[in-house]
Parts: C-alpha cells; structure tokens; sequence
C-alpha cells in the first residue's frame, strides 16, 4: 500500500510529516509531492522519503492545470491508496488527482484559522482534523502533530538538574520562528540591559542558522546563552529548563511549549497569512492565560513589563515521559486509523 502526502509551505507545516510517519505502519509507504528544489524536497531527501515533483506555480493557470494532470500520472503510476495533505497551494494537483481518482484523502490545520487547501478538503469531501478547538464545525479537533524526538531523552522518573534550571531566577527561551524572526531578538537585545531583567531572568535564545549574524547582540550579557542550530530533543531539553518564552505564534511551537507547561509571551507576525499567527496567539491568551503582544511602536516597553510581571514564576514540572508520549502520539493514531480505514 503507497499513499502521497503533500505538505508543505513553511517549516511549521513540513516537520510535522516526520512527527506523523514515526507512527507510519510497516506494511505502507509514502511518497511526497511538492515543487522541486524546495526546503520539502530537502528533508524528504535528509529523512529517506521517495520525493516527485508536480512544479505547480500559483499565478499561472495553465500551470495549475498541467500539474493536476501531471499528478493524476503519478498517482496512476505508483498505484496510490491515499493522501494526506496538510499546507500551501502545492498541495491543490494532490487533493483533485485523489478526488478525481476516488482516492480517500484527509486533511489536518494546525493553525486556529482556516486555510485554502484545508477549506478544498472538506469541500470535496474528505475529512478535516485540526489542532485547535472550535476553528469551524468540519473540522475534528484532534491536537497538534508534535515531534517525539521532543521527549525521547525524557525519563518517567524526572531528575530536574539544579545547576541547569537556577532556583533563583526565571528561566526564558526565545523562539523567533522561521519568518520574520529579527525584531524578536531586536526587541530582547534592548531590553537586556535592564537591571530588573538582569537580576531575575536567564535566557536561552534560539537564533537558527538564517539568524546567526545576530548573535553578536547579545555578547557580554552573563545571564544570555544563544543556540545556532537544535535538533528537536535538543529543544526539548531547552522547554524542560525554560518557565518562560517569548515566541511568534506558529502553531506548532505554541503547543510545543504548551506540552512543556511554559508560560508564554507571544508576538505573532504581524503579515502572516490570514493573519493565523494573531488568531493562534488570542486563542492561547484567552484558553490558557498567556499574554498576546502585537508587534506596534511600543511593544519592547510591553515585552518588558510583561516579563517583569512574571519576575519569579518557576512552572510545574511534574509531567512524565509517559504522559508527553500519548499526548504526541494520539493525533497521529487518530488520523492513521481514520486513513487506513478509508483505504481497507
């Protein structure tokens, strides 16, 4: 049995697809469609999964229509069972090939507002799942697809280490995200110097490899550690030390740090698509009591206060590996069944 799945568009949508094959049945494979020399074709490269191209380009209506055809061949060609789509507009030849072909297909949105390709899925007919609660009545709440590596070095029995996570201060990770990361750490590099935040905050500020220029913001600050690059164990060691972040509002590391129990301060970016970062960040503040800051002329002097107001926090840290794993691995199970079912 071979299904496709076709997802993509920013990171938040492509590692998700790793999270979800790890619960992957022995007797099925899967191949991913998306555009050639993309960020997907790359980590299906890095993880070993088969990868075609259909090279759809969104403005160009003939394109559109050659790319359907030329997923229908392909579909045809390796005998495809179903798809599971999850992204961009690179996903739209992959859901009409399986429609046209009578191919079951699921969707999953991770984000509280609804996107196109999620929108076609329910549309002609297939099912939705989603991350967060109450986004449309077709939509299946089923929680985020998280990443397992997140927890693997986890043990049931915590040890939390005393020197790593210091008693005497809050500890804060900063996360900027794949777009648009640079006046995150602008707007912290400013207010480091504060004698209140010296005096009661560590922070771990993750930069990625695109930012590693700006790392030089922060040399001379003690109470400062920046990453250039973490695998994802190595981030979840960073959200088991961290009381704190300060983060944009991609879905996925928002329940990424939710399942970590850390308090968040979130500054979604202000030219997401359908603004889906402001509306991942209200529903955060408003169901789990984080606080929401839009990015405006002042909202460093916001950053700050908000900090100091929680001078002190320290999070509960008495969740268990056991109890992570079925939270990661549930959503996966759930769409997994419903796929195979469609399919039998």
């Amino acid at each position: 049995m071979k299904i496709v799945v076709s997802w993509g568009k920013t990171g938040g949508h492509v590692f998700p697809i790793v999270s979800w094959l790890q619960k992957k049945p022995s007797n099925v494979k899967v191949v991913w469609m998306w555009n050639a020399s993309s960020l997907e074709e790359q980590v299906a490269q890095e993880y070993g999964i088969p990868f075609v191209s259909v090279d759809i380009s969104v403005t160009n209506k003939l394109s559109i229509a050659a790319s359907v055809v030329k997923a229908v061949k392909i579909f045809q060609r390796e005998k495809i069972s179903g798809v599971f789509v999850k992204g961009g507009f690179v996903s739209f030849p992959a859901l009409i090939a399986a429609k046209l072909l009578r191919i079951p297909f699921v969707g999953h949105e991770s984000d509280a507002v609804v996107g196109r390709v999620s929108r076609w899925v329910y549309k002609l007919g297939g099912e939705l799942f989603c991350s967060f609660e109450g986004v449309n009545k077709w939509c299946m709440k089923i929680g985020p697809l998280l990443n397992e590596e997140l927890i693997k070095w986890l043990s049931n029995r915590r040890v939390v280490d005393n020197v790593d996570t210091n008693l005497s201060k809050t500890n804060v990770v900063v996360v900027g995200g794949s777009q648009g990361a640079r006046r995150i750490f602008e707007g912290i590099a400013k207010i480091l110097p504060d004698a209140n935040i010296k005096n009661a905050f560590n922070f771990k500020i993750v930069l990625w490899t695109a930012n590693v220029s700006l790392a030089k913001m922060f040399d001379g600050f003690s109470n400062v550690q920046t990453y250039q690059f973490l695998s994802q164990s190595e981030m979840g060691r960073i959200y088991d030390w961290a009381d704190i972040s300060i983060t944009r509002g991609g879905a996925n590391s928002l329940f990424e740090q939710m399942l970590f129990n850390i308090k968040k301060i979130i500054v979604p970016l202000p030219f997401a698509s359908q603004n889906h970062q402001f509306f991942n960040a209200l529903y955060f503040s408003q169901n789990e009591w984080d606080v929401l800051i839009e990015e405006g002329v002042l909202w460093e002097e916001e950053l700050m206060q908000a900090l100091l107001n929680m001078r002190g926090f320290k999070k509960n840290r008495t969740y268990s590996k056991t109890s992570l794993k079925n939270e990661i691995d549930t959503p996966k199970e759930i769409i997994w069944k419903f796929l195979l079912e469609k399919i039998w």
